[in-house]
């Protein structure tokens, strides 16, 4: 009797576990070979600022606005890891926050 009962706590906790991690997001894993190109990992937002900016805000408040982003990543609080390098040959009407080209871009998923 005993024994049962300890297996079915187990087994109830063992579930719990497992459905409690299926919430969680999971970052993509990246690729990249360009030298210049760093991950960062953030929340896209857009930005309702001369007409409007898209960034990507990290959790420490850094702010990237991306240049080449694909449009199906356009969608604010979508969480995204990114890998980006340096835009240094542009400029930005909004200018709230470090000029990006995006290398390789992907959303996390639900883990």
């Amino acid at each position: 009797m005993c024994n049962t009962r300890s297996l079915i706590g187990l087994m109830a906790c063992t579930l719990l576990v497992l459905a409690c991690g299926k919430d969680e997001l999971v970052p993509p894993n990246l690729t990249v070979d360009d030298p210049e190109a760093f991950v960062i990992d953030g929340t896209v937002h857009f930005l309702n600022i001369e007409g409007g900016c898209w960034v990507i805000e990290t959790q420490d408040g850094a702010r990237y606005e991306p240049f080449g982003m694909p449009l199906e990543f356009e969608t604010d609080g979508l969480r995204v890891r990114a890998a980006v390098k340096p835009k240094r040959d542009a400029l930005s009407i909004c200018m709230v926050g470090t000029l990006v080209e995006v290398v390789e871009i992907d959303r996390y998923k639900k883990g």
